[in-house]
């Protein structure tokens, strides 16, 4: 068996994901240590790992995440309570803390804040000079930003500055086993073996969750709900404005819409109302047309019936002139002088001049009259 004296119990704590197995492997050698390297925690439990180092027995204790990400703060917080209240029964000491943080992290958040004030109520402000406050990650930020993150943690009065003023002390931890080795030779130099506030409050007779740091995570839990609740009627009414702004767009986007199509009815109607005027002017035009036509044909009709009646007319005229003239040549045959009683050429009847018609005489007695009603002639 060990001696107490050389057997230091460091508590290994900090945020999930701040490289706290790492540090455990890489300081262990051990290849059993699960390092989480997604967005849950690898470390479900409390776990302690055993090893030696010049002479001296460590064990350390891998403490979940506060804000483990498969588990409530507050279940946490009671396992860790429960494992501090088993360490006071046993009279078990404490020999140093380790605190991590990613120096990645580009802001001081407030569930770091509250990660922080967890801690401090765990820890007690007595027992500030046993706690190592260990930065991580320093291969992924550039050094100046890295620097400039470190001087920020060391300065604000809600994270760390209360802390180094009563004597925590400030480490930068690399990826190698010499250097991480100094830090635990570090609290082993010292070795000032403390009860934590929690396990002192617990030996007075206080429950787990009378403690401070119950009460002060019943506070945290209590402003982590307050908060929620403020995010989630701010993200309500977000959304409600968001829904009403949807909605007027949309109001806006229909009366848009109505307004267009009722633009297009009326140029629909507009154009309906062209094209009608269009055909009716068509049908106008082509009545016109018809009509004119129409009145051009009657025009010719009547010319042609006129022309029809005038060759009518010219042809009665010639007809009765025919008639005439045949009833003239009929007259002229019928007064033909048969019975000349000289070779002079008169009539002997009427001593009238006669003309040769034919092989006979025609007598022109009277023939001059403007009526062949009254023409008499000679006969026997």
């Amino acid at each position: 068996m060990s001696n107490k004296q050389n057997h230091c119990i460091v508590a290994v704590m900090g945020p999930t994901g701040t490289g706290k197995s790492s540090f455990i492997k890489s300081v262990t050698g051990r290849t059993d240590i699960v390092i989480g390297h997604g967005l849950h925690s690898a470390t479900k439990d409390i776990s302690s790992y055993d090893f030696w180092n010049d002479g001296i027995h460590f064990t350390l204790v891998d403490v979940p995440g506060f804000d483990d990400t498969d588990g409530i703060d507050q279940e946490i917080v009671q396992n860790i309570l429960e494992w501090l209240r088993c360490l006071s029964g046993h009279r078990t000491k404490l020999s140093g803390l380790l605190y991590f943080h990613r120096i990645i992290d580009p802001r001081i958040t407030g569930s770091a804040r509250s990660n922080m004030r967890l801690f401090e109520s765990l820890c007690g402000k007595d027992n500030m000079a046993n706690v190592v406050l260990a930065t991580t990650f320093w291969d992924q930020v550039p050094a100046p930003v890295g620097e400039q993150r470190e001087t920020q943690l060391k300065s604000d009065r809600q994270f760390w500055q209360p802390m180094i003023a009563k004597g925590s002390h400030v480490e930068r931890l690399k990826n190698d086993q010499r250097s991480n080795l100094k830090i635990l030779m570090h609290i082993a130099a010292n070795n000032k073996k403390f009860f934590l506030q929690a396990q002192e409050e617990m030996l007075s007779g206080k429950t787990t969750k009378e403690t401070t740091a119950a009460q002060q995570t019943n506070i945290d839990y209590e402003r982590i709900q307050a908060d929620y609740r403020a995010r989630l009627q701010a993200e309500r009414w977000r959304a409600q404005q968001e829904k009403q702004e949807m909605e007027r767009e949309a109001a806006s986007a229909a009366e848009v819409l109505r307004k267009e199509m009722e633009r297009k009815r009326r140029h629909e109607e507009a154009k309906q109302l062209r094209l009608r005027e269009e055909r009716e002017e068509r049908e106008r035009k082509r009545q016109k047309k018809q009509e004119k036509e129409d009145k051009e044909t009657r025009r010719k009709a009547a010319e042609k019936a006129a022309e029809v009646r005038r060759l009518e007319r010219q042809l009665a005229r010639e007809r009765r002139e025919e008639e005439a003239a045949a009833r003239r040549r009929a007259i002229q045959k019928a007064h033909i002088c048969h019975r000349p009683s000289t070779k002079r050429w008169s009539c002997d009847a009427c001593d009238d001049r006669l003309d040769k018609v034919g092989s006979g005489n025609w007598c022109y007695r009277k023939y001059f009259l403007s009526s062949p009603s009254t023409f008499t002639h000679c006969t026997y």
